[in-house]
């Protein structure tokens, strides 16, 4: 009676997963790697203390450097892939005070985490500057 009951719930088992979708398993697995990916990033962010995202238009925007809660914007244009950095002097007139010191650390980052195929070019004109806040 023992060994009939288990191959009845046995079989019933097997028989539920037999019902599945398939479409409903990758959907799954496809959040499974999302969330991954995601707490990744976090621990990274977490670890080095900074990250770096653009966000903008379609021809221009702002690549923007943040630190520990603290975050500085750098113009960007779409067309010709580059992101504009305040000369020194530049640099030292408008940005945040715990920024100026940080300038070939904070350039340096910029560089590591946007993708190869952008330009960094040195700017002093006011268009291709951001007021920092």
């Amino acid at each position: 009676m023992i060994v009939s009951t288990l191959s009845f719930l046995t079989a019933g088992c097997v028989g539920a997963f037999n019902h599945v979708d398939a479409g409903a398993v990758v959907l799954v697995g496809v959040i499974c790697i999302i969330l991954v990916l995601f707490i990744k990033e976090q621990i990274r962010r977490a670890i080095q203390g900074y990250y770096v995202y653009m966000r903008g238009g379609v021809q221009d925007g702002d690549a923007r450097y943040n630190e520990s809660g603290k975050e500085i914007r750098f113009y960007f244009t779409r067309k010709d892939r580059t992101i504009y950095i305040p000369t020194s002097t530049k640099w030292n007139e408008i940005m945040p005070e715990w920024a100026k010191p940080k300038r070939d650390e904070i350039v340096a980052r910029l560089r590591k985490r946007i993708s190869k195929t952008w330009k960094f070019k040195e700017a002093d004109q006011q268009e291709h500057l951001r007021s920092q806040g």
